[in-house]
């Protein structure tokens, strides 16, 4: 966002690059998609073209070769540019299923946040994020712990005892003093 608002944004170039992505992208990796949809997420780029073709070309055994970075990434791309996607969202949460114990503090909150912005709520990601959460507690921050505090409440997902761990860190020592930084 910052280039385009400095005047370094290049239009011509991100069109090109949303193009190649979109008549090459069986023959990307899943860093180098995800990566690229981030990149257009944080412009602001939205290329419905590009989303509808991804979405619709992911399958079950293609999103086996992403991981937990990957997922989190893609979920947390589509969501930021509020392009919904019951079809990606449904086949990501399957396959996040076996990921998320790979999972970071900030993937698991990215994944929490994606699916509450496009109001995609999956009782069973949902559970295992909390289960997950709750196990890894001292290591979330506290952008962390709010951004989980937030997905939870917005979807209405069911999760008293992570929301009382949740509050709790976030007024330990230390940890909402982060959110002042």
């Amino acid at each position: 966002a910052r280039e385009k608002g400095e005047g370094r944004y290049d239009p011509v170039f991100w069109a090109e690059l949303c193009k190649e992505l979109y008549t090459r992208l069986r023959e990307q990796s899943p860093q180098n998609i995800t990566l690229t949809l981030s990149a257009l997420a944080r412009l602001r780029i939205r290329d419905d073209e590009l989303l509808n073709h991804i979405a619709s070309s992911l399958s079950e055994s293609w999103l086996r070769n992403f991981n937990a970075q990957d997922i989190s990434l893609l979920c947390g791309s589509y969501a930021k540019l509020a392009h919904t996607s019951p079809r990606l969202f449904q086949l990501c949460a399957s396959e996040l299923l076996w990921k998320l114990p790979d999972a970071e503090p900030q993937e698991l909150a990215l994944v929490a946040g994606a699916c509450a912005k496009v109001r995609v709520y999956d009782a069973t990601l949902f559970r295992h994020l909390a289960a997950l959460c709750t196990r890894r507690l001292d290591e979330f921050g506290a952008r962390h712990v709010v951004n989980v505090l937030h997905a939870f409440a917005s979807v209405d997902a069911p999760a008293p005892d992570l929301v009382r761990l949740l509050t709790s860190r976030l007024n330990s020592e230390g940890v909402v003093g982060q959110l002042e930084d």
